[in-house]
């Protein structure tokens, strides 16, 4: 028996990203980066709520305590829940850098959020992957890239990839510091 595609959600979405199933909750979380927005869309009603903020969400996480930890333009922030306004956690690290953001990330087994920058312009290759810890140390892991993108783990977290698009470059990273 063939499966059928069919449009759930005609979200219009100028740069949707990083969709996260929340099995708990049973919704889809994703974020639309040029518009500022994070998503959480119901497949069961069709409902798709939206939060905007002052600044890009290039990617999240679900944090086991509840609410998300944002990883932004400039740095991290978490949020308890949905309707939470956003507080700083981490160092800003591209506070200065007024050019890059945010891209993708993925978090390890160990709680500790790996998340990768962007330069805008596609031009200096200054693009970093960057480590945030639990108690909110930021690890500068490696630089010299245009986009951070496609972050993963192996099923066991003991490998990490990304691709350095648009070099098409994939970079796989042994994880072997699992505090």
């Amino acid at each position: 028996m063939a499966s059928i595609a069919r449009l759930v959600l005609d979200a219009g979405a100028e740069l949707g990203e990083g969709p996260r199933w929340h099995a708990g909750e049973r919704r889809l979380y994703w974020v639309d980066i040029a518009r500022n927005e994070l998503h959480r869309f119901d497949p069961d009603s069709g409902a798709d709520e939206r939060r905007a903020f002052d600044e890009p969400v290039g990617c999240f996480a679900f944090r086991r305590s509840g609410g998300l930890l944002l990883a932004m333009q400039a740095g991290f922030a978490m949020i308890d829940d949905w309707y939470a306004d956003p507080v700083s956690f981490g160092e800003p690290v591209l506070a200065d850098k007024p050019d890059y953001r945010f891209n993708d990330g993925r978090t390890d087994p160990w709680g500790r959020f790996w998340a990768g920058s962007v330069d805008t312009t596609k031009k200096t290759g200054e693009a970093a992957l960057y480590r945030l810890d639990p108690d909110g140390t930021v690890t500068w892991i490696e630089g010299e890239m245009l986009t951070c993108n496609g972050a993963a783990f192996s099923a066991d977290g003991s490998r990490f990839t990304h691709a350095n698009t648009p070099s098409h470059a994939l970079r796989l990273y042994d994880v072997v510091d699992r505090k």
